[in-house]
Order: C-alpha cells, then structure tokens, then sequence
C-alpha cells in the first residue's frame, strides 16, 4: 500500500504522511456569482451512477440489493425511482454508448461542462484508472482529477483496493463529502459516478459492490431533508450488457447485449 495522508487531515489540505489509511483529497472550490445563480434558479441536483457493460438480467441477478434499494423508500414503500424495461440500446459499441451519455447525441460539447458552465459544481470520478469516457475532459472540471490520479498508481501492479480500502469504497467516500459539502451550502452539485465491474467476463465482479452501492444510494435518502431528495435527479445506468467473453458470443449474450439498465428518478 502506498503510504497516504490521515483522512481527518486531508479535507483541511495538510499533507502528512502518518498513516496508510488512503483517501484522496476533496478541496471545496467556487466558480463565484455562476454557483449562486444556479441555486436561486431551482435547478435539480443531479447523481448519475455508471455501471459499465452491465445488462438488465445480469444487474438483476448480481445486484439485487441495491435494486431492492432504488426502489424502495426507507419506509418501505416505493421509492422515488423508476425501472425502465420496454427499450433497447442504439448501438454495441460501448464506447459510442458512452459518449451519447456524455456528449449528448445531437451535441458535441461535453455535457459536464455545460453544467459546470451553468453555475453546477461537477464531480466526475470512477472506481478504476482513468479509462473511461465519462472522464474525458476531467482537468477541466474542479473535481475528480486527484481521486482519478489516485486510482491510477501502481497499475496493473496493485489490487481493486488502496490501503485498506476498496477503490469503490475511496470513490463512496469521496462522493458523499462532495454532496455533503454543496449540499449543505445550498449549492447545486452533479455526480458522475462510473464503475467497471461489469467488464469482468463471468459477471460476477458486480456482486461485490451490491451492498457498497446499495447502502449509499439508502444513505443519501437517510441524510437528505425530503426537499432535498425531491430536488435531487438520479439516474442508474450502463452502456451496453458484456460486450466480450464466451457468454457474449452466445445467444443470450447478443440479447442481453442490447439491454443496458436504467432506473431514473425525476425531480420536483
């Protein structure tokens, strides 16, 4: 593990070197009198929680905690999201997928930058080394860049984990002091969130986040005021089922292929 700074003491930007408990900084920023017309105009938060190459069955099957979760409330009635079924995906190539989400299909402007333009404070950020489209661009948004850097040290020598952490629990943690700060301070927030579990050919990496995500999607209901979390978009998504590996090739691979998930949450 590589020795990095005290958690209780990289929030505040100190730099020692004390402990081997990693994390990665988070330095609040502010692109001034943009921030607060974005707050005064009502505009929703928005979370957006990436889970690549992951198909409906097989989000289903590896992950039902935390479908169990988007769908229910914390008073055990259905909660504010909803499953999306009766639609295919416009392409297998994962990568075009992929850059629709973030370009939009008409645009070729970045999205989060157009957010962050419009008085957003944008987090961007994955679980994995920056390979993802959903962080192209990334220098130019005030967060993600250091979590990104951190999870690309030591590649491909080190595990799925920093210290003794997982690199989905790093970029949980991460998340929720971004969210926690602006929302507190009433300003609008974007949480691109990406995971690349999905990848792994048998399928079963998913698993192994299932509760990491389940309990932070019922945390973050558990934690914000219910204007906050009608104010709040979330949507839950992936860019296409396995794209590689022997279940692709087979009938049911090429099926589920077409079959990226999407659960939305719409705001008030």
């Amino acid at each position: 593990c590589v020795q990095c700074p005290d958690p209780s003491k990289v929030f505040r930007g100190e730099k020692r070197l004390e402990h081997t408990e990693c994390t990665s900084r988070f330095l609040p920023q502010s692109l001034g009198d943009a921030h607060h017309n974005a707050t005064k105009s009502g505009k929703p938060n928005i979370l957006v929680l990436f889970l690549e190459q992951l198909s409906r069955p097989g989000f289903e099957k590896f992950m039902a905690r935390t479908k169990s979760a988007l769908l229910t409330g914390n008073d055990g009635e259905h909660g504010g999201l909803w499953e999306m079924k009766n639609y295919l995906a416009t392409s297998i190539d994962p990568h075009h997928q992929s850059r629709i989400l973030v370009t939009g299909e008409e645009s070729s402007r970045p999205i989060l930058s157009l957010l962050q333009q419009n008085g957003y404070e944008v987090l961007s950020a994955g679980n994995f080394c920056n390979a993802s489209l959903l962080l192209d661009g990334q220098d130019s948004f005030f967060h993600g860049p250091q979590i990104n850097s951190m999870m690309c040290r030591h590649i491909p020598a080190r595990p799925n984990c920093i210290g003794s952490m997982s690199t989905t629990d790093h970029l949980l943690q991460y998340a929720n002091r971004f969210i926690d700060h602006y929302g507190h301070e009433k300003r609008r927030w974007a949480a691109f969130l990406s995971f690349a579990e999905g990848r792994e050919e048998t399928g079963i990496l998913p698993g192994t986040i299932d509760g990491k995500l389940a309990a932070f999607v019922k945390q973050l209901r558990a934690t914000m005021t219910k204007s906050e979390w009608d104010n709040t978009m979330i949507i839950v998504t992936s860019n296409t089922g396995l794209s590689h590996g022997s279940f692709a090739q087979s009938f049911a691979g090429q099926q589920q292929l077409v079959q990226p998930l999407l659960y939305l949450k719409a705001y008030n």
